[in-house]
């Protein structure tokens, strides 16, 4: 299977347009059957203030205002298609305009106080402050697009849609170590602080999990990359961890792998922004067989995201990015799963697979969070899902 990631478009159509469509949806009631009843508010930054006779909007509007749009659409076809299950919606759209002061004056808002579940905001700064300023929002907002932790909040005052940079390093230890491809790894750091953040979690996973596997750490900005080949194998499999999201120094790394000459069989377990560099030979990745973990993978090739893809460009008339189909695959699976009195996910028996997600909240798993990831490999065939 391939990868295919979409980049967010540009908006497209006479901007005034996109205004008055928006202004239509600002609210919205679907009625029917009463047993299934969720009201539900969205902060998205759609930057309406840029749109006006005077000024044209901006590039950095343009993607925010892109972003909250996709998601929105994802999001209306999710309710539409649940309201077909008898379930009934009280929906209202707040524009973020990408300003915590407008944060700040929806936070006070009676229609979150008494909203069931809370889409965004998609920053992490916007959600802490949003927090902060009315604590009982707290439970019920869904953070749809932050991997990050919200540092002055607990687990359960929000509930995570994506995954954590230390649930990545988890379900990467959790892979080596459940296949049983080595019983040694080299950990490779440049030695930045920030990279002990990845690699701290896969050590102690791999602790935990099996103390025959044996690790050992280089940092290259010591005694450079030359220190590696003597903890080579030619014999058998070498795995190497390289828990930098630098692509400078993927770079530097792959020049001195090249000059081994092809003498090691080495295999690289990555950070998972490895993903989205963009300037590396994809050869590169083929060869050293690059693992890393995402929480997105669209598989075009899968009948139903083809339906939706179908589907989303008949009511659009343009292409659905990955946050459309995130959006779908959150909306549809927290609406199901969230208990509304308790402010918490239901525990999951198995994990859920929307159309390019995987989400799990297991008995195990901390409250709210996601907890598990896409592992891939890259290969001739490009990029495959590891079981």
């Amino acid at each position: 299977m391939t990868l295919a990631r979409n980049l967010l478009q540009r908006l497209s159509g006479n901007k005034h347009f996109i205004l008055s469509v928006f202004i239509c949806l600002w609210s919205i009631t679907l009625v029917h059957a009463a047993d299934k009843h969720l009201k539900i508010a969205l902060l998205l930054p759609l930057n309406f203030q840029s749109i006006d006779e005077a000024s044209l909007i901006d590039q950095k509007s343009f993607e925010f205002s892109n972003l909250g749009i996709d998601y929105y659409r994802g999001f209306k076809m999710a309710v539409d298609s649940l309201s077909k299950e008898g379930y009934t919606f009280d929906i209202k759209l707040f524009d973020t305009q990408s300003d915590t002061n407008q944060i700040k004056h929806f936070a006070i808002d009676p229609y979150l106080l008494t909203s069931d579940l809370i889409f965004g905001p998609v920053m992490p700064n916007e959600i802490e402050v949003l927090l902060k300023k009315n604590p009982l929002l707290k439970g019920k907002i869904i953070s749809p697009i932050s991997p990050l932790l919200v540092t002055k909040s607990k687990p359960s005052d929000l509930i995570m849609a994506n995954n954590t940079l230390e649930n990545h390093a988890l379900n990467m230890a959790r892979y080596f170590s459940s296949k049983k491809l080595s019983t040694s790894i080299l950990i490779v750091r440049n030695g930045l602080l920030a990279e002990t953040r990845y690699s701290k979690t896969f050590e102690k996973y791999l602790d935990s999990a099996d103390k025959q596997i044996v690790k050992k750490e280089l940092l290259t900005v010591q005694k450079g990359y030359a220190q590696i080949e003597g903890n080579l194998s030619k014999t058998k499999e070498n795995y190497l961890l390289i828990p930098s999201s630098d692509q400078a120094y993927a770079i530097n790394l792959f020049k001195y792998l090249e000059s081994l000459n092809n003498q090691y069989p080495i295999t690289l377990l990555v950070h998972p922004k490895w993903l989205d560099f963009q300037t590396i030979d994809p050869d590169l990745f083929v060869k050293y067989k690059v693992c890393l973990s995402t929480s997105y993978f669209a598989n075009y090739e899968n009948l139903a995201l083809k339906n939706f893809v179908a589907q989303y460009r008949s009511t659009y008339a343009t292409e659905p990015t990955e946050m459309s189909i995130r959006s779908i695959d959150q909306t549809l699976f927290f609406i199901k799963n969230v208990d509304i009195k308790k402010k918490s996910i239901n525990k999951m028996d198995a994990p859920y697979y929307g159309l390019a997600t995987v989400l799990n909240y297991n008995s195990k798993s901390t409250p709210n969070y996601n907890n598990q990831v896409f592992i891939l490999k890259y290969d001739e065939n490009g990029l495959s899902i590891q079981p």
